[in-house]
C-alpha cells in the first residue's frame, strides 16, 4: 500500500508526498535502501519542517551515514539530532537517539564512546518505563561489555533483560537474542549461542531487517572461529562481504574484510 501510494504521489508537490514521505522512510531505512531514503530526505529538507521532523530526518541520516562507513558524517547527524531532542524536551527521543548512536560507535569499535551514550539513554529512560526501548539499550550495552572484555558484568545485563517487555518489536526482540548469542558465545556455549543467533535472525527476517541480519553474520561468524571453524566461518565471511557491497553497506563490507585478514 506505501508503495502504491508513492507511485500514486509521485507528480505531486513535495508538501503533498511528506507524510506518505514520513511513514516510508523508517521503512526503508529498515530494509538497507539507502540510495532512495537520502532521495526522500533530500526532497522533505526543501520545505519548512518542524524542529522534531528535522531531528528525525537528522537521524535518519546518521543511519545512512553508519551504513556507508562515514564516521565523522554519522556523529554529526547524530549530534544535531540530540541536540534538536534536548531543546524540545523529548526524552523518550533524546534515549533512542542515543541508543543508536551508541550502537553506531560499536560498528565503528568505538567501545568506550557507545558504553556511554547506551548508559546515558538508560538514565533517561527509566522514569519512563517504555518496556521495548530499555530491553533494547539493555542489550546493546551487554555486547558493548562483552567487546571491552567484561563479560560478568555483560551477564548482569542479561538477566536485567528479563525485567523489561518488548511486547511484539521484532528488533528489540532480535537485539536480546543476539546479545544472549555473543554472550553464550564468549563463555565457549557454542551450542547455545547457535540457537539465539538462529532465533534472531527470525526475528529480524520478520522485521525486513537487512543491515540488522547482516550485522549479525558477521558475529556468527566471529563466533564459528572462536569455536575452531575457521573455514565455515571465512566462507560466510566473504559471502557477507558480497552482500554488503552489493547493498552500499560499507562499513560491513570493511569490518567482514577485516575479519577475513585475521
Amino acid at each position: 500500500l506505501l508503495e502504491e501510494a508513492l507511485t500514486l504521489l509521485k507528480s505531486e508537490p513535495i508538501r503533498d508526498r511528506s507524510v506518505v514521505y514520513a511513514m516510508a522512510l523508517p521503512l526503508l531505512i529498515t530494509r538497507g535502501d539507502s540510495a532512495r531514503a537520502e532521495s526522500m530526505i533530500n526532497e522533505l529538507e526543501t520545505i519548512e519542517l518542524s524542529a522534531f521532523a528535522r531531528g528525525l530526518l537528522q537521524r535518519h541520516r546518521a543511519t545512512i551515514a553508519l551504513r556507508r562507513d562515514d564516521e565523522q558524517l554519522c556523529n554529526q547527524c547524530y549530534e544535531a539530532a540530540n541536540e534538536i531532542f534536548v531543546a524540545l524536551s523529548v526524552p523518550l527521543e533524546h534515549a533512542s537517539t542515543l541508543i543508536q548512536w551508541g550502537s553506531a560507535a560499536s560498528a565503528f569499535r568505538r567501545f568506550d564512546i557507545a558504553e556511554k551514550h547506551i548508559r546515558h539513554a538508560l538514565r533517561i529512560l527509566g522514569p519512563l518505563e517504555n518496556g521495548p526501548a530499555m530491553h533494547a539499550a539493555t542489550a546493546y550495552l551487554a555486547q558493548v561489555l562483552v567487546a571491552r572484555g567484561r563479560v560478568t558484568p555483560a551477564e548482569r545485563q542479561i538477566e536485567a533483560l528479563a525485567r523489561y517487555d518488548a511486547g511484539d518489536d521484532v528488533f528489540s526482540l532480535g537485539s536480546g537474542e543476539l546479545t544472549r548469542a555473543i554472550v553464550a558465545a564468549a563463555r565457549g556455549r557454542f551450542n547455545e549461542a547457535e540457537q539465539h543467533f538462529v532465533t534472531a535472525d527470525q526475528f529480524y527476517t520478520r522485521g525486513e531487517a537487512h543491515f540488522r541480519r547482516n550485522r549479525l553474520t558477521l558475529e556468527r561468524a566471529r563466533m564459528l572461529r572462536m569455536r575452531g571453524d575457521r573455514e565455515r566461518a571465512a566462507a560466510l565471511l566473504r559471502e557477507l562481504a558480497r552482500d554488503a557491497a552489493a547493498r552500499g553497506e560499507s562499513i560491513l563490507k570493511r569490518l567482514a574484510e577485516e575479519e577475513l585478514a585475521r
